[in-house]
């Protein structure tokens, strides 16, 4: 049997104090800036919902559609900058299409109750339906909060591999999030990704 006795435990006390105070020399100089960095990388790991699914797909689109209000005005998504937007690709013979607006419509519905005013969500119909056709298949889904848009051509699917598809752009334009597919987007894991971004 090895035995430690009291000489060892003298000489390993006297080792350990230096390492001790060195620990705490490194910590204490670290700024206050290293700290919160290291803080808001924890929070961007959880900050990515639905990041484990099979329909993820990571940041990187850019903000290039255009599209025509109601007065058959033109506008550009990327003016709308300075707030979150929500790009939805759907079309009206998708058969989950319907279920994917209503649970958007319901998170516009929850937005509009907690008074966050600066999340956009926009809804581009692939395809060649007329608008007053758009308005029909959203009343006859029950959708009422989202906007009706002119339908767009095919070319925005580019890189694309089907419906719903869903991008997020935060304030200052960029991609940082998509998915392919039907999601929990009236969900508190989403709502609360919106309000992050909202608050940002």
């Amino acid at each position: 049997m090895i035995s430690f006795g009291t000489n060892n435990r003298r000489k390993h006390t006297k080792s350990f104090f230096p390492l001790l105070v060195a620990l705490m020399t490194i910590w204490s100089s670290l700024s206050a800036s290293e700290l919160n960095f290291s803080s808001r990388m924890g929070k961007l790991k959880e900050a990515f919902p639905f990041e484990h699914e099979p329909g993820y797909v990571p940041g990187g689109r850019e903000l290039k559609y255009s599209l025509r209000n109601e007065r058959g005005e033109e506008f550009f998504l990327i003016d709308l900058r300075g707030k979150v937007v929500v790009v939805i690709l759907s079309t009206t013979w998708c058969p989950n299409c319907p279920v994917v607006l209503r649970r958007f419509d319901n998170l516009a519905h929850r937005l509009g109750q907690s008074g966050i005013k600066n999340v956009e969500i926009v809804v581009l119909n692939v395809g060649q339906d007329s608008t007053e056709a758009l308005k029909l298949y959203y009343k006859s889904n029950d959708i009422q909060l989202l906007k009706v848009y002119p339908s767009v051509p095919i070319s925005v699917m580019k890189g694309i591999t089907g419906v719903p598809a869903c991008f997020v752009f935060d304030k200052k334009g960029d991609n940082i999030w998509g998915y392919l597919g039907g999601a929990n987007y009236d969900g508190d894991e989403f709502f609360n990704f919106m309000e992050r971004l909202a608050n940002e």
